[in-house]
């Protein structure tokens, strides 16, 4: 009796593992605003670098790398420099980030609207001091 229970579950089991649906959808997409998608990293004492790419719709696997942007760096509200293009979509500065300051990015594109960054780099917190006790009631590395 129990192996045919055994068995019993062991072919419901098989059964609904290779059942399947599938049903074909029909999907409709607006068609997708190219816009401008800037990614980028400020560290301190670290040249500036952004990518640029552009919007994709969600059916396409890969975005789209831009090449001829215009990426215009300002430090504190003055003009710096133009980014310079370094391959697959990436921009890099020759000015290295200074905590403490405001950084803007201005980049403009063929065929996208122009786009606006502005971030500061913060000023390291230092730390005070601190402490650890133990208390000797700790089980985890037995």
């Amino acid at each position: 009796m129990r192996t045919i229970i055994i068995i019993g579950y062991i072919a419901g089991v098989v059964i609904l593992l290779f059942q399947s649906c599938t049903k074909e959808v029909s999907f409709k997409q607006k068609e997708v605003e190219h816009r401008l998608v800037v990614n980028g990293l400020i560290e301190p004492d670290s040249l500036i670098t952004v990518r640029i790419s552009g919007t994709v719709s969600i059916m396409e696997d890969k975005a789209p790398q831009i090449e001829d942007a215009v990426v215009n760096l300002s430090i504190d509200g003055n003009f710096s420099e133009t980014l310079q293009y370094q391959g697959e979509g990436m921009y890099s500065s020759t000015t290295r980030a200074i905590p403490g300051s405001s950084y803007a990015i201005e980049v403009s594109a063929p065929g996208y609207p122009d786009v606006y960054a502005m971030d500061t780099l913060p000023v390291a917190v230092p730390v005070l001091g601190g402490s650890h006790r133990y208390s000797g009631s700790c089980q985890l590395f037995r």
